[in-house]
């Protein structure tokens, strides 16, 4: 099972394609994007946990990612992978719960019951947040993409 969300975001027309690739990259760069490759029509990044950035981060939820450019339908196909940030808050809840299984014992269930399902609650509505907040990034992005080439005829 995958641990990823695809989806994707229109652009303008008015966008020039050909230099989207670089500009999405520049923009994954101002928030901290790690190894971020541009080949052709596709600007593939490192996010995560493990960096030097605040919470806050847009990346922070997660570890990779890849953005596809599409100019004739004018859309931007993202692809980002959120397990590393699953992965880490199972294992944080997991270690809570068997220490609190050890100190409690068996009478300590229902509350480690309780605080798995919490657990679950809150890192789903904290990936519905992260993702929308991609989103929004992705397509505050795109609001400041350069445009095509206004013709000299049309300047006078």
């Amino acid at each position: 099972m995958a641990l990823r969300k695809t989806g994707t975001v229109d652009f303008d027309p008015e966008i020039n394609a050909s230099l989207l690739p670089e500009h999405l990259a520049s923009c994954l760069r101002s928030v901290d994007a790690n190894d971020v490759q541009v080949t052709d029509k596709i600007v593939a990044f490192r996010g995560g946990i493990f960096r030097f950035v605040t919470n806050w981060n847009v990346l922070v939820a997660f570890g990779s990612g890849d953005l596809t450019i599409d100019p004739k339908r004018c859309k931007v196909q993202y692809c980002v992978s959120y397990g590393q940030f699953v992965i880490l808050a199972l294992i944080t809840a997991f270690v809570v719960a068997a220490y609190l299984l050890i100190v409690g014992g068996l009478e300590a269930t229902a509350t480690v019951l309780g605080l798995l399902f919490f657990c679950f609650a809150a890192v789903s509505l904290n990936l519905v947040w992260r993702i929308y907040n991609f989103k929004r990034f992705l397509r505050r992005s795109l609001t400041t993409a350069p445009h095509k080439a206004v013709g000299i005829a049309a300047l006078y």
